[in-house]
């Protein structure tokens, strides 16, 4: 070991460790590490002339890994897709309203950093982009930031588009697919391992319904040849499963498990209309029982679903079954512990439950799950030889206190201004509750921007050339008049 390794120690009320194969709560302990690496923790200190700094009333918890996000465009969805959708494809927004306009790489790239920033903020060491038409970008910035990240290459035979806003085309180019496969690996082997190995690369095939059955089985063959993983959004729309039922014959699920899509190395996002939901009408466990049996893993991002009515059935069904389940934002909602929130609600109430999904759950799936769902032994715990990706959360705040149980806490009340500092592999990158090194207004600024002239195009690119507002109309009128009293104005 080289002597300028540092090997540093902090105190802190309540460290959330990982010991036999489950996370403990260490209560006024301290937490090791040496260089990039967990060294281990317990309530006193191994030898007493080391380097301690004393957090004081804080918790200490493994980084979060978010396993389904989209910052290249997710941030200029806001104030736009909420309270609305698609009365003719069944309230869903994908295959109507626009999800990106004619913005340059320079401006995506701003999106991109603006998201990335707000999930650091609330605790995500570690994050998952399926992928964009930026993903060089992305998993640049990634790298830049000091984050760890995963960064999907993605490629499709074709996308949907609508002509009367109640019926889909399909232009599919197999050929054309074939060739973005190519590409997508190129791009793999260009920037999985870079920044030290913090970033990685994913191929990503984007979805069920615009790749072809043999694009998805030349990327399992590419899967296995390159040895990289896999991340697909698949069952992620009732829409969805109604066209591959008409047009292959098989569910979102069993299509890919034609294809051998279905495994530990493929990272499905979404994964909420298997056979046997209500919505789908189609009887039978089929699909869970494929997903449980392959151990392929879910990205779970409830809150974005829920905005259109959805949800999974359930939650905690799916890890009943042995269905391995990490959590994403996905949506232009970038507080993580707020996407944890929701997973437990809409959980609830699906299930009618108050015990399950609890916010072990949730935690244990913010963490461990994202991990699984990585193949990573070494991220989401606080255990010797774990990478050193914690963050460290206030819990004298209105959110936090009292505090019995931190993790009920941290799920049912916190917000990511609980979150004090982040570190990851030892280096700090939040420290009271800032990002070091960005420069988060002028971000905001340019983002407000990109938005505004963004919406402007609304109608040059929709079908029917309707207005953002028409669209997606405005909760309450503008304002336009003055409307002042003298009577009630206090004179002298």
């Amino acid at each position: 070991m080289s002597s300028d390794v540092k090997e540093w120690y902090l105190k802190a009320r309540y460290i959330v460790v990982f010991r036999n194969g489950v996370h403990e709560v260490l209560e006024g302990g301290y937490l090791g590490v040496r260089g990039d690496k967990i060294i281990g923790f317990g309530k006193t200190l191994p030898t007493p002339s080391v380097d301690v700094e004393d957090l004081g009333d804080r918790l200490i918890i493994p980084g979060f890994v978010n396993v389904h996000c989209h910052p290249a465009w997710s941030a200029v969805q806001k104030s736009l897709l909420e309270d609305t959708g698609s009365r003719y494809f069944y309230h869903d927004i994908l295959f109507e309203h626009l999800f990106g306009w004619d913005q340059s790489a320079e401006d995506c790239e701003a999106i991109a950093r603006t998201t990335l920033t707000a999930l650091l903020l609330s605790g995500c060491t570690t994050v998952v982009d399926p992928g964009s038409q930026i993903s060089a970008q992305v998993a640049d910035a990634i790298g830049e930031m000091g984050m760890r990240g995963y960064v999907g290459a993605p490629y499709r035979a074709g996308i949907w588009h609508t002509e009367d806003g109640h019926s889909l085309v399909h232009p599919l180019d197999e050929q054309r697919g074939l060739q973005k496969l190519g590409e997508a690996i190129q791009f793999v082997e260009r920037y999985d391992g870079t920044y030290g190995g913090r970033v990685r690369a994913l191929l990503g095939p984007t979805q069920t319904t615009t790749c072809t059955p043999r694009l998805l089985a030349e990327t399992r063959q590419a899967a296995d040849r390159i040895g990289v993983g896999v991340t697909i959004h698949a069952a992620e729309s009732f829409v969805e499963f109604q066209d591959c039922v008409r047009r292959y014959g098989r569910t979102p699920f069993e299509m890919l498990a034609d294809a051998g899509l279905l495994g530990s190395d493929v990272l499905i996002g979404h994964g909420i209309f298997p056979s046997g939901h209500s919505r789908v009408n189609y009887p039978g466990d089929g699909d869970l029982r494929l997903l449980a049996e392959t151990k392929t893993p879910v990205a779970h991002c409830p809150f974005g679903f829920m905005m259109r009515g959805y949800a999974m059935e359930s939650y905690p069904r799916y890890l009943q079954m042995g269905i391995p389940v990490g959590i994403g934002t996905d949506s232009p909602n970038a507080d993580y512990l707020q996407e944890m929130r929701w997973a437990c609600g809409v959980g609830k109430l699906v299930e009618r439950s108050c015990f399950e999904p609890s916010a072990a759950d949730a935690f244990n799936s913010a963490t461990l799950g994202g991990a699984q769902a990585l193949r990573r032994s070494d991220i989401g715990r606080l255990a010797p030889g774990s990478q050193a990706d914690l963050v460290a959360l206030r819990l004298d705040s209105h959110e936090m206190t009292p505090v019995r149980d931190p993790i009920k806490n941290l799920v049912y009340s916190g917000t990511r201004h609980s979150v004090d500092r982040v570190y990851v592999q030892g280096r700090c990158l939040v420290k009271d509750g800032k990002a070091l090194d960005v420069d988060e207004g002028a971000l905001l600024r340019r983002v407000q921007d990109i938005a505004v002239a963004a919406w402007s195009q609304t109608s040059e690119q929709d079908w029917d050339k309707r207005t953002v507002d028409q669209l997606s109309p405005l909760s309450f009128a503008r304002c336009e008049h003055q409307d002042w009293s003298a009577s009630e104005i206090a004179t002298e």
